[in-house]
């Protein structure tokens, strides 16, 4: 697995990883997506656009090797509809896996201070868990989820709290699914 910007991939960076392949050896690129909306895109300074993602997917597919996209829940400003188009997108690409995770603030960084003004709402667990069930039954059901929650330190993460648990969030999201009777792919159309 080979994580990178979307910004970063062109053909010569593709020939390159591409060269790694043997046989028996599994190739993934992942990708530090995010979203799809651009708004969520600058309110992350990430630096480039959904644009820049879309082809970036599209390169790295027709060259053979597999995506696999990097997915932020929660981002501030959007929407659950913003996320679940996330998903529907996701699952109309030639997307191979996805790694999902909520946001949270890491001590040290601008997320950070914008947290500690206030200027922010973080998912709770029950939130969380409900919209990534959600976006999973929204979901090709032959795409590899990777993923399901962040991990950070304790020492680094600032909040929220329930991320540093991640057996209780896994735990969370299957008796979720359970209650709801679904699956990945469940409203995939």
């Amino acid at each position: 697995m080979i994580g990178t910007r979307p910004d970063c991939i062109n053909k010569e960076v593709l020939s390159l990883i591409k060269s790694y392949v043997k046989p028996g050896f599994e190739l993934w690129v992942e990708l530090g997506m995010q979203s799809i909306h651009d708004h969520s895109l600058d309110f992350l300074k990430r630096g480039h656009t959904w644009k820049t993602t879309s082809d970036a997917i599209m390169l790295i597919s027709q060259s053979g090797i597999d995506v696999c996209v990097h997915v932020i829940l929660g981002i501030p400003g959007e929407t659950w509809a913003d996320m679940m188009k996330t998903a529907e997108t996701i699952s109309g690409m030639p997307v191979k896996g996805v790694k999902i995770h909520h946001l949270h603030v890491i001590r040290n960084t601008p997320l950070e201070d914008i947290y500690q003004t206030s200027r922010i709402k973080l998912l709770t667990l029950k939130e969380y868990t409900s919209i990534i069930c959600d976006f999973i039954e929204r979901l090709r059901p032959d795409i590899t989820i990777h993923r399901l929650a962040g991990d950070r330190s304790e020492d680094s993460l600032i909040a929220p709290g329930w991320g540093l648990r991640k057996g209780t969030v896994l735990q969370a999201i299957e008796d979720e699914f359970t209650k709801r009777c679904t699956y990945q792919g469940f409203l995939y159309q």
